[in-house]
């Protein structure tokens, strides 16, 4: 994410993202965002809620591994030796 869009021009924009994408070596561009005009802000929330439903769903599915899985006792470990 890039702050301070508004300072920037429309041509300015497309070459700073294209330039950082290639620096930084990101697969997508940086969103562009600015508090003062607003753009971009909307975009934002989007990707921060994708990504954070995305990680409820790994992590569900993490604890889906898990609670499947039964638990030893130790006293099967002491068992097995």
């Amino acid at each position: 994410m890039l702050t301070k869009a508004d300072k920037l021009k429309r041509g300015e924009m497309a070459k700073a993202r294209q330039a950082i994408t290639k620096k930084l070596g990101l697969v997508s561009p940086p969103l562009l965002t600015s508090v003062l005009t607003g753009q971009g802000i909307v975009e934002l929330k989007a990707e921060i809620a994708k990504r954070l439903n995305e990680r409820r769903r790994t992590a569900a599915r993490t604890q889906n591994n898990y609670s499947c899985r039964p638990n030893p006792s130790p006293v099967s470990y002491l068992l097995k030796s």
